[in-house]
């Protein structure tokens, strides 16, 4: 497929290939996925959503993205997955907050994709669980104690 010409009226200021998803549509699908990662969601609901059938759907989703829509959806729970790794959260609740299964569909999974199983990634980043923590929505890494509190990378905790 050739992509749409540079020089079309078109109000899209990159080309998309033909037959890929409009700017709407795809960010509409991103959206509804990244809704609710927790839950399982089919291609045909998202395609609904972008007004589409499940074959055309998946096929324009591959077209602007690189991957299918099921790939999409595991790579972003794998993302969440090594975000939550660096919290002192249990594997056994990571495992269901980015919407896995069973925790050997989720090793499995994060396996295949990392090259490594959660708990030997988690190590590998060299963090001590006991020294991280979730602050405001970002992660914290206890580097010393500083006057009356922690110092942490960007954030300082009171103790």
């Amino acid at each position: 497929m050739t992509p749409q010409s540079l020089n079309s009226d078109h109000p899209c200021t990159q080309a998309r290939p033909l037959g890929a998803l409009s700017g709407w549509q795809e960010r509409r699908a991103k959206a509804f996925i990244l809704g609710d990662l927790s839950r399982s969601l089919r291609v045909s609901e998202i395609a609904e959503h972008c007004n589409l059938s499940r074959s055309h759907f998946s096929r324009a989703f591959k077209l602007v993205t690189g991957c299918s829509p099921q790939e999409w959806m595991l790579r972003v729970k794998i993302d969440k997955a090594k975000g939550l790794l660096l919290t002192t959260m249990p594997i056994t609740e990571i495992v269901y907050e980015c919407g896995f299964s069973d925790h050997s569909h989720f090793t499995r999974t994060f396996g295949r994709l990392v090259g490594m199983p959660p708990k030997a990634w988690r190590q590998a980043m060299g963090l001590d669980v006991a020294r991280v923590a979730v602050v405001g929505g970002r992660v914290a890494v206890w580097e010393g104690a500083v006057g009356f509190g922690v110092a942490v990378r960007g954030v300082e905790l009171r103790t």
